[in-house]
């Protein structure tokens, strides 16, 4: 999408939400970076600043990978269940349009606020705020575990799938055929689970601190299903930022570790062991995709995807029994 053609949907976008009445209110509108799935824009009125998101049919990555681009519908109906459930870790949310496919949001920012995954790259982890992260998701999850949680908005599975499942656990199990058996079965189980609101992309380039509370952004991938995996794939970020930054390997452990017991916290849905022990699963398969799948992370060099490898797939044909040894595994693993 060019800059003007994003201009144009922006403008549409807020005059069909009703938050302005003339174009000529926007000020100025500026494309935001970082992510692969979709248009995103800071617009600045008269009145207020913005975020508008569009998704892309098609995702900004070497491989082909499409995705039904109503998962921003998705996306929006998690904001705004969160937004009631932990306010002051989302932005407000003002509202979805049909008409043009894309919805507005506060725009979160100011000196005080930064991304959390630039801050990982350049300094130990602040402990507090993994604690944070894990609480506000243990908060979600358990009170879309409840039996009377109306689940009817987030029955898209055909989203997660080709978001996370074909490119994360089937494209990545085709490219090792020793390990396909295994990523099949587990693809199968991500796609029939149905125990909770799942984001589908806890990652620290998805969540924001702002005066040290966490916001929490980009779910696109929301659907019914496998909790375990939404804790897998933030803990993997710990240990990929940990490969990338061996300096920071014991603080990055520990901060896996918190986040963990901080979630543990909130399971009420099932028995802790039998969760622990799915993450434990989990997490090194993710490992893998995220050097070998359709996603590779962008900062590991050719070594450090290597050993990556080395450390995961022992990992994967034979899973420790709970998250807490995988975790340890893993960052004793790194050199």
């Amino acid at each position: 999408m060019t800059e003007v053609s994003l201009n144009e949907r922006v403008a549409d976008l807020l005059m069909d939400l009703g938050l302005i009445r003339h174009k000529s209110q926007i000020q100025s509108v500026k494309p935001l970076t970082g992510g692969v799935a979709s248009d995103v824009a800071l617009v600045e009125t008269d009145q207020h600043k913005y975020c508008a998101k569009f998704a892309l049919p098609k995702m900004r990555v070497e491989a082909d990978w499409f995705a039904p681009v109503y998962r921003n519908k998705c996306e929006y109906e998690w904001l705004r269940l969160a937004e009631a459930i932990i306010p002051e870790n989302t932005p407000k949310m003002f509202g979805f349009s049909e008409k043009f496919g894309g919805f507005a949001m506060d725009y979160v920012g100011g000196d005080d606020c930064f991304v959390w995954k630039e801050k990982l790259f350049k300094f130990p982890p602040d402990v507090t705020i993994a604690e944070k992260v894990g609480k506000t998701f243990g908060k979600v999850q358990s009170h879309t575990g409840e039996s009377t949680f109306n689940s009817s908005e987030f029955l898209k599975k055909d989203v997660f799938f080709h978001m996370r499942i074909e490119p994360y656990i089937l494209y990545t199990g085709s490219k090792h055929p020793d390990l396909k058996p295994i990523f099949d079965r587990v693809a199968r189980q991500l796609a029939d689970a149905n125990k909770t609101l799942v984001h589908g992309d806890v990652s620290p380039k998805n969540i924001l601190v702002k005066s040290g509370e966490p916001i929490l952004i980009d779910a696109e991938c929301a659907t019914m299903g496998e909790p375990a995996f939404d804790v897998a794939f933030c803990l993997n970020h710990f240990f990929l930022k940990a490969v990338f930054s061996p300096q920071f390997k014991k603080g990055l452990e520990e901060a896996s570790l918190r986040f963990f017991e901080c979630y543990n916290e909130f399971i009420h849905w099932e028995d802790k062991q039998d969760f622990s022990r799915r993450v434990a699963k989990l997490l090194p398969m993710l490992g893998l995709a995220r050097v070998d799948g359709k996603s590779p992370v962008e900062y590991l060099n050719p070594d450090q995807q290597e050993g990556v490898r080395q450390i995961v797939i022992p990992l994967i044909l034979s899973p420790q029994n709970s998250i807490l040894s995988t975790i340890n595994a893993q960052f004793s693993g790194i050199r």
